[in-house]
């Protein structure tokens, strides 16, 4: 941290973060909370978009510990990520995506969505498109459902004013929601790709943060 802020001390970083330079003796006593390095990651995705604008390369937000579950539901209570900044070509040509925006993934939790979708892969979400409005009949979705995380294939019933979540694998039953219960539902966006993360290996170095 001391290295991309540019400073000596850590309580200089601290006034970096928006804390009081105070705030540096309890990180020597106990250590980086998983909060301050949220803040310094969301510090650093924002920076590093702004820097990315005019450059040939595309941000992911990669959460590691945020699972969608492809079957019966998982609350997700750790949302830190890591920025991950790939050459636009290989967006373009590899995974077949805009370039034009930036994306998140997540991993998938349950064998709902298969053959499209395996436990344990991961996928790539534009989270842009986040609301109804912006999002076609049966695109596959992130979408929680009273605080719980889905990834389920949305179909748009706006004359009967509901919509249904529905599941690639028959063995699960449709989620019908009415629109008295839309305020229950919150969309993350439509998952644009599948991948196994493995195969960013060769492409990304992913850091530990240091102080």
């Amino acid at each position: 941290m001391k290295e991309y802020f540019n400073v000596e001390s850590i309580s200089q970083i601290a006034e970096k973060l928006g804390y009081k330079p105070s705030t540096a003796n309890n990180w020597h006593n106990k250590g980086l909370t998983q909060s301050v390095i949220d803040k310094f990651q969301s510090i650093k995705y924002t920076n590093s978009k702004n820097s990315l604008k005019n450059s040939n390369m595309v941000n992911f937000r990669y959460f590691p510990d945020v699972y969608a579950a492809a079957g019966y539901g998982n609350s997700n209570e750790s949302e830190h990520y890591e920025i991950i900044s790939l050459d636009a070509k290989f967006v373009v040509d590899f995974l077949g995506l805009s370039a034009q925006t930036d994306y998140d993934i997540i991993k998938i939790f349950g064998n709902s969505m298969e053959p499209y979708l395996l436990d344990g892969q991961s996928a790539i979400v534009d989270f842009k498109k986040n609301n109804l409005s912006l999002v076609k009949n049966a695109d596959v979705v992130i979408i929680s459902v009273d605080n719980e995380l889905f990834c389920k294939r949305i179909k748009k019933q706006p004359l009967l004013n509901k919509f249904i979540l529905t599941s690639d694998n028959k063995d699960y039953d449709d989620i019908v929601v009415a629109e008295d219960d839309f305020n229950r539902c919150k969309i993350i966006g439509v998952v644009v790709c599948k991948i196994d993360i493995q195969m960013f290996l060769n492409k990304i170095e992913l850091k530990n943060i240091s102080i």
